[in-house]
């Protein structure tokens, strides 16, 4: 004998809650890519349901319609339909409690559905076609449970619902409820919370999980394009002008490796620079690998008004100091332990009131005396080197930090590949 329909709704409402939670969780999916990719800055691509100016998801969701309480509404949709799979499987404790509450609940989700339907159409313009697959889910859920329900009254089925609901917290501690009752409104809350929890951290996990590792893989440049840019990068180093100034080593230049090295570096820096910080490992790796060919000349160019009088406005505040910090450094000979030392900061970390006095802490690392450091830095007696190196920078049309000269040459894109293709011409050439 086949099954009475009201027999057959648990598990139509679960297949339904099953379809609502997978739309949810691809609601949020979406949610993460767009919203947070934008709030990360990390590019995303057009969704599937990006169609046309009607059916657009992208809009949908980048409008502020798609947040309630600082929470995305698919987060709310995977909740309800995973509420609604917990009553469906409980549903032979009491048919009474299941049919009340999933009627009462797919009536608000339906009530909730139009009007969210009006929101997009009227106010936002284009439509979602996730959200409308999710209206669907809510309305079928609204009609399989009016056409199967056990009692005859509507209007009682859904005050049985209200009080139901309003019992569920009361009943998951003891009271307002039999045992069966009890036991439906434990399981369905330990759910929904954790529903709850599970929809809140979502869209987090799944943006740093897969669509961040995604955009990476996607961005990355292959094997030709990298090959390609390094022999154009390789030619415009070629052609570019040898400045004099920058050709070779002064003998009060801090410098690395053996003067009369077929490869000279050198570099203009700030050390309160981000991008200086990932040169500055670049360039570690570089003279490791290539040693004595490489000979290596810093410069000061710091972005700060304090004494780079090409800055007007607030920038790297504590870069003049950090600048005349390593110089002082270099009085008591360790101006390149002390290099490292500034290079090696995380900025991030530090308080802005707190950044000179972690650099001054550079002084006991490297067992430095602090009074001399004092001494020194209250002379300024290195403010006219700095300067010197500026006026230098400012010649040679610096368009900011790092700033990379090889051989007298400048060198647009300072990655490793390239500074390595730029380095192994020059030992070709030389015959080394």
């Amino acid at each position: 004998m086949s099954k009475e329909p009201s027999a057959r709704l648990p598990i139509v409402v679960f297949i339904l809650a099953l379809v609502g939670l997978s739309l949810s969780g691809l609601s949020l999916y979406e949610f993460a890519s767009l919203v947070l990719g934008k709030e990360f800055g990390v590019e995303s691509k057009p969704s599937f349901c990006n169609i046309n100016a009607t059916f657009n998801c992208d809009a949908v969701t980048l409008s502020r319609w798609s947040v309630l309480w600082g929470i995305p509404l698919a987060s709310y949709g995977f909740v309800f339909y995973s509420g609604l799979l917990a009553l469906a499987l409980l549903s032979p404790l009491s048919r009474v409690v299941f049919e009340s509450v999933t009627l009462f609940s797919s009536f608000l989700a339906t009530i909730s559905s139009v009007f969210l339907f009006l929101i997009s159409k009227y106010e936002i313009g284009p439509l979602c076609i996730v959200c409308i697959g999710m209206y669907l889910v809510n309305l079928s859920l609204l009609i399989v449970s009016l056409a199967w329900k056990g009692t005859p009254s509507v209007i009682l089925s859904l005050l049985s619902g209200v009080k139901y609901c309003l019992a569920w917290i009361p009943a998951s501690i003891g009271i307002l409820a039999d045992a069966a009752g009890q036991r439906i409104a434990r399981i369905s809350l330990l759910v929904v919370v954790l529903a709850g929890i599970a929809a809140v951290a979502l869209p987090h996990y799944l943006f740093f999980k897969f669509i961040v590792p995604t955009a990476i893989a996607e961005n990355e440049p292959t094997p030709e394009e990298i090959s390609a840019e390094i022999k154009a990068q390789l030619a415009a180093w070629a052609s570019a002008e040898a400045f004099p100034s920058v050709s070779a080593a002064r003998e009060s230049d801090y410098k690395r490796g053996a003067v009369g090295s077929p490869i000279t570096v050198v570099e203009y820096a700030d050390f309160e620079c981000p991008a200086c910080q990932q040169y500055y490992l670049i360039n570690e790796e570089l003279l490791t690998n290539y040693g004595e060919k490489v000979l290596y000349v810093f410069r000061n160019y710091p972005l700060d008004s304090g004494c780079n009088p090409g800055i007007k406005q607030s920038f790297h505040l504590n870069s003049c100091y950090a600048a005349e910090l390593s110089l002082c450094a270099g009085e008591q000979g360790k101006y390149w332990e002390y290099s490292d030392y500034l290079f090696t900061l995380n900025h991030e970390e530090i308080a802005k009131e707190e950044v000179r006095n972690v650099m001054l802490g550079g002084v006991q690392t490297l067992n430095l005396s602090r009074e001399e450091i004092d001494k020194c830095l209250a002379s300024g007696r290195n403010r006219a080197r700095i300067s010197s190196e500026i006026e230098e920078a400012d010649e040679l049309k610096l368009r900011g930090t790092p700033t990379i000269f090889v051989n007298g040459k400048l060198v647009e894109n300072f990655s490793y590949p390239v500074m390595a293709a730029i380095f192994d011409e020059i030992l070709k050439q030389s015959g080394q």
